[in-house]
């Protein structure tokens, strides 16, 4: 983070209390065991995948759901392969020490809401085909409550 040494501390104080930092993280919501968080776009039917394999804080990608369902897959499976052949099974993670603890109890307390999709290396290699009915699943259960565009420009 390029921020003055006090301004880092009050931002990370804030950020901590606000989101709780302090809750027992599970060991699948750890930044060193996820493999990818799949979320839905502001945009209704886009989803955005974040590959925890090679983390830093451009690891995004944005997909059509479901008109790009196989670019999709085929994303994932070459973030797999890259990660098993290139990083030899070693994740590169980039995000700042401080940031780690708040990402993790972000995604521990909002485990249950639908709103994330938490999907293992494991599973995109096991189920090639049954894995679009996973993903329909996630994206039929989208609540676009923002209402973007319409209401926002």
């Amino acid at each position: 983070m390029k921020y003055s040494d006090e301004m880092r501390s009050n931002l990370l104080t804030y950020l901590s209390k606000r989101h709780e930092t302090d809750i027992e993280i599970q060991k699948e919501f750890m930044t060193t065991s996820m493999d990818f968080v799949i979320t839905h776009h502001l945009i209704k039917e886009q989803i955005v995948v974040h590959s925890f394999l090679n983390l830093n804080t451009n690891t995004k990608a944005i997909f059509k759901f479901p008109a790009q369902k196989k670019k999709m897959l085929a994303h994932l499976k070459s973030q797999i392969s890259r990660f098993e052949t290139n990083q030899k099974g070693k994740r590169k993670n980039s995000l700042h020490p401080d940031i780690k603890p708040l990402v993790e109890s972000f995604l521990t307390k909002n485990k249950s809401s639908g709103k994330y999709f938490f999907l293992s290396r494991k599973l995109v290699k096991d189920q090639d085909k049954g894995i679009f009915k996973l993903f329909e699943k996630f994206s039929s259960e989208e609540d676009n409550t923002y209402n973007f565009p319409n209401s926002s420009l």
